[in-house]
């Protein structure tokens, strides 16, 4: 399945049928969120404020201009969590400087995103982060 939003990705049809999710619908602007967990350590990080960010705010990730991803068995989970109401960590975020009006940086939570975008979520629960300039 090709889609446009937030930038041109593709969820491969298999991937997208396996899931459950073509006749679904959201009934929320966003999945049900926990905590954000750390990818390497999977430690949880409950100090972060979680922030409901429409999509269109977010910096796609991308790479060399397009979409950047995806590991399919990644993306079937985060689909079938949205169909089976799983709770899902929010994604990492940092706002560059202080004005709160800035688009997020996605710093990680890539399927999380792309996901969100093709089930029609209008929005990605976020835990933000102080920004970090390397």
């Amino acid at each position: 399945m090709r889609f446009a939003l937030p930038i041109p990705f593709d969820i491969p049809d298999d991937i997208w049928h396996a899931a459950g999710i073509a006749a679904w619908q959201p009934s929320a602007r966003a999945y049900s969120a926990t905590a954000y967990r750390d990818a390497i350590s999977g430690r949880p990080h409950e100090d972060l404020p979680i922030e409901l960010v429409p999509i269109g705010r977010i910096e796609p990730p991308r790479n060399n201009g397009v979409a950047r991803f995806l590991a399919n068995d990644r993306l079937l989970r985060v689909l079938q969590g949205f169909v089976e109401g799983v709770p899902l960590p929010a994604v990492l975020g940092q706002r560059p400087g202080d004005d709160p009006t800035t688009d997020i940086q996605l710093v990680d939570g890539a399927h999380r995103f792309y996901a969100s975008a093709a089930a029609g979520f209008t929005c990605l629960p976020v835990a933000i982060r102080p920004f970090w300039n390397f």
